[in-house]
Order: C-alpha cells, then structure tokens, then sequence
C-alpha cells in the first residue's frame, strides 16, 4: 500500500503529546457540557465567562451569582462527597490545586478534572487561559481576564501617587469579645498581599511564612501599621462595629490611634474570583479616602 505524505505527516502529528497545563491536565477534544466545580471563586469565573448554564453541581460554599443556590451540592472541603459528584455524571470537574487528593480519587473513576490556581493575582489571570481552552470558544474567559486586567491596572495607576502606607489584614483569631488574640495575618505571595500593594499599601507582614502566619499582639506594636484591616464572615456572629472595638483597645498603635481600622466583610475580599476588581476598590477607597467610588469603579 503506497504511503502518501498527507498520511505520514498525520501519523507524525498523532505521536505529538497533547497539551497539557502546568498541573498535569489534558484539555478535553470536545467542549464539555456538565461541569461541577469545588470552589466558589471556580463557579464565580464560570457564571462570569458565560458557562454558567453547564455547571450541574457546586460547593456548599458557593452562593454567588444567585443561579448557583439552586444547584446541587457535594459537600465542602473537608467532607467533600466524590459519590455525589459521580451522580451527577459531570465530563469535567474543576478544583482548586489544593485539591488534588478529590482529583486524584476522581481521575481513578474515569472523571476528568482540571486542577486551577486562585491563591495569587497571577494564578487567577492564568487559570482565565485555561477556561478558553477547556470550555471552548464560545466561553468569554478571555474577555473576563481582560477586564479584570484593565480594572487592577486602573485601580493600581490612581493609588500609585500616594504614600504608600503600612498596612496589616488579619483573616482570622479568636472571635471572642475583648483583646484581639490568636491573630492569623496575610502573609506575603497571595492575592491579598498583592491586593494590598496595588490599593498602595505595604503589608508588614509580607516577608512573613507561611502565607498566613499566626501572630501576637506585641508584633502589632513592634511594626506600628498605619492601616488594620479585619476580613470576617458576611452575616456573621458579631457586627462589624463590635469586632472593631476589639481592635481599639490596642492603644499605642498607629493604626488605632489614628482610627483607621476598618472590620469588612463583603465576601468579594475573601473569593479571589473575578470580583477581585471590586475588592481592589473597597481596599483603596479605605487607604485613600480622597478617592471617588465612581472614579476608582466606573
């Protein structure tokens, strides 16, 4: 039988390895219409990219947009249900890279599963990349990374002429009423490290490991921040104002001397997903009250 040279040069390209992404996974040859994501800042940038409709199951966690509230659930990320997933008969499941024990366990069931970065700016923009090519070219992934670029990017140039002012974000201690204790601060590497260096904020704890260090009180006044920031619950056990009293106890320190503590708790600060813009802004519109809203977020 003569071998034509189409023939060989398809015989070649079948050889080559299919791409992969940086985590391992092969993107799927046809688009995939039953997706299940296991972590809310995923489903954001599903429903934000236009794949919404195929999402068949989510996280417990996962409230935002609203259409997600009538989805499945399959459980969280300690009791994740990998039989609920199978259920569902999804042809693609999206994780966080944390995940990958859930991956593994699913991979073994003959599931594909694509594993994703969202604890830095960077990964956020990347895992955009990796949507346009798993979902297929009607998904608006890159049109999302782009706004999402262009708002960071505006947000960043408005702070940029101010002084930069040290700041620290506590993401967690001991919610009981009285002195701030058993304190967990951003460290450096994630996106609200990042996040607070575009609003034009030094994080003290930035050259801190790991990524959340727990900390004492007396760090606080060995580093004098300008600006405390406290990210807790939306709806949860204490308001805000109460949980801000705490911190004004700590008489000596810059931040609290000068009244600029501030207790937040929109959830867009704590889901590194594509409302990470809006975060941005609620960020610099603390650290630089001469800014306008309309000017920071048009």
């Amino acid at each position: 039988m003569r071998i034509t040279l189409f023939s060989l040069l398809f015989a070649l390209l079948c050889l080559l390895p299919q791409p992969v992404n940086a985590l391992g996974s092969v993107p799927v040859s046809t688009s995939p219409q039953r997706l299940v994501s296991l972590a809310p800042s995923i489903t954001e940038c599903l429903f934000a990219c236009g794949a919404g409709d195929r999402v068949v199951g989510v996280t417990r966690y996962c409230n935002w947009p609203t259409e997600t509230q009538e989805l499945p659930r399959v459980g969280g990320y300690l009791d994740l249900s990998i039989e609920s997933v199978v259920r569902l008969q999804p042809d693609l499941v999206l994780l966080l890279r944390e995940g990958a024990d859930a991956a593994q366990s699913l991979r073994a069931m003959g599931i594909r599963c694509l594993l994703l970065q969202h604890d830095t700016l960077a990964g956020l923009l990347s895992s955009l990349d990796s949507l346009q090519l798993y979902l297929g070219g009607e998904t608006r992934a890159d049109s999302l990374k782009q706004a999402l670029q262009t708002q960071l990017d505006h947000v960043q140039q408005l702070c940029a002429p101010f002084p930069v002012i040290r700041t620290a974000l506590c993401v967690g201690r001991d919610p009981a009423p009285g002195l701030p204790r058993d304190l967990y601060m951003t460290g450096g590497g994630s996106y609200l490290s990042e996040l607070l260096t575009l609003a034009g904020g030094e994080n003290v704890y930035a050259g801190s490991l790991p990524a959340v260090p727990q900390v004492d009180r007396e760090s606080l006044y060995h580093l004098q921040p300008e600006v405390i920031f406290e990210l807790v619950p939306e709806n949860g056990a204490r308001s805000e104002e109460s949980l801000r009293e705490d911190w004004l106890l700590l008489q000596g320190i810059v931040a609290v001397t000068q009244g600029h503590v501030f207790v937040l708790s929109d959830p867009v600060l704590t889901i590194p997903g594509p409302r990470l813009g809006q975060a941005l802004c609620e960020l610099a519109l603390c650290l630089h009250p001469e800014l306008k809203r309309e000017t920071l977020c048009p």
